[in-house]
């Protein structure tokens, strides 16, 4: 991924390490991807600010790419004073506040992820309020994904259907719904949640269901799989555990291989 644009950034501090006032402002205008492939997509757009005062941090964020998303952070949270020349962290007793939105068409944003070449699709929708202190959170609010896609031709997996219902409940993000189906055939399913509760090791319950998914989808290849997993624990000890089962599959080999031949990547 190759990006051109600018960012400008500015900070101040002043007073003590341990219990400074501070102020730092990010703003970057008119991100493009230098890809030609992308270069009807609009420019990302985004401005942070972040302070620090009277051991009270907030913290906001805007961020737009054309009519393809719009994205917004409100936050604060309380501080403790850092001893021995440490600077301010976290206090976990403190009141929290936050609020995030996002509405996004996927495919007018991918340019702007990771994808290695890949491609995503659907409309994605955010509302998340998070209140209770750092050590105890509670969360509010909804996330969803509808029409949604991904292609991944490095791999050769392709996904079409893809449907995602999440909620908040409490310390707890709940996937109400997760549905997908193979674009060459198969279907994929998930459901659970995890705890966003750091003291409790944020613990985690999530299940995949796989059936008859073509789950490679290449010129050499054509692999359909059953698959039952299951991701469970808390940190640092997560487990993914479970059973894949590879159905009858196609591996496709050339007639003739060149003389110089270095194998499949």
């Amino acid at each position: 991924m190759s990006l051109t644009g600018g960012v400008d950034a500015d900070a101040t501090v002043r007073g003590p390490i341990g219990n400074p006032t501070a102020r730092l402002t990010v703003t970057a205008a008119a991100i493009r991807s230098s890809d030609p492939a992308h270069a009807d997509l609009p420019p990302l757009s985004a401005s942070a600010e972040a302070r620090i005062e009277d051991r009270q941090l907030t913290a906001s964020l805007d961020a737009t790419v054309g009519e393809g998303l719009q994205a917004g952070l409100r936050a604060s949270a309380g501080l403790r004073a850092g001893a021995d020349g440490a600077p301010p962290s976290l206090d976990p007793a403190a009141p929290l506040s936050a609020q995030l939105t996002l509405e996004a068409a996927l495919e007018r944003v991918s340019a702007y992820l990771p994808l290695d070449g890949g491609r995503v699709a659907g409309q994605a929708s955010l509302r998340l309020a998070v209140a209770g202190t750092p050590e105890d959170p509670l969360i509010d609010g909804t996330v969803s994904l509808r029409d949604g896609a991904i292609d991944q031709p490095s791999i050769g997996l392709y996904l079409r259907d893809v449907r995602l219902e999440g909620r908040g409940r409490g310390d707890r993000l709940v996937i109400e719904t997760l549905t997908a189906s193979g674009a060459s055939g198969g279907t994929l399913e998930g459901a659970g949640g995890i705890s966003l509760d750091p003291a409790e090791g944020m613990p985690a319950d999530l299940t995949l269901t796989a059936r008859r998914l073509v789950a490679v989808d290449t010129d050499d290849a054509e692999v359909a799989l059953d698959a039952d997993l299951s991701f469970s624990g808390r940190l640092p000890d997560y487990r993914l555990a479970g059973t894949i089962t590879v159905l009858p599959s196609e591996i496709r080999i050339p007639d003739q291989l060149p003389r110089r031949w270095s194998g499949w990547r």
